[in-house]
């Protein structure tokens, strides 16, 4: 009897620990997503006003550390190829940002929002992902 109730609680934690990482994951993705596209709306270019600019500035900066945030904790249920694969484009914000580099900057938000959808797929509870 007492292998039974330790096997439906294992179980149980099991559920409750893969329904959580799903909802941070999809959170996680949502949350970034909206501000990447929120960055991407600023019309960025060579000449941009310096209000454009600072604005600019201001948002990487508020993306990058909002990832820094989560990505402690993806990083402990996703595989790390993923989160690092993000990681490393977000490191890449603001020195091509402070270059005046801006069409790469441009390139490395898309980028970023590929890989966020990315790592949402492969922690999707779908068959392929199973197996």
């Amino acid at each position: 009897m007492n292998r039974e109730k330790i096997t439906l609680l294992l179980c149980a934690l099991l559920l409750g620990f893969c329904t959580f990482a799903l909802v941070n994951t999809r959170r996680t993705h949502h949350r970034m997503q909206a501000m990447v596209e929120q960055t991407l709306s600023i019309d960025i270019r060579d000449d941009m006003p310096g209000q454009q600019a600072a604005r600019l500035t201001r948002d990487i900066d508020l993306l990058c550390r909002t990832w820094e945030a989560s990505s402690r904790t993806l990083s402990t249920y996703s595989r790390h190829d993923e989160v690092e694969r993000v990681s490393e484009d977000m490191q890449k914000l603001r020195p091509l940002c402070d270059a005046g580099r801006y069409a790469e900057l441009r390139l490395t938000l898309c980028q970023i929002q590929a890989s966020l959808d990315h790592l949402l797929d492969t922690e999707l509870p779908t068959v392929s992902n199973i197996l």
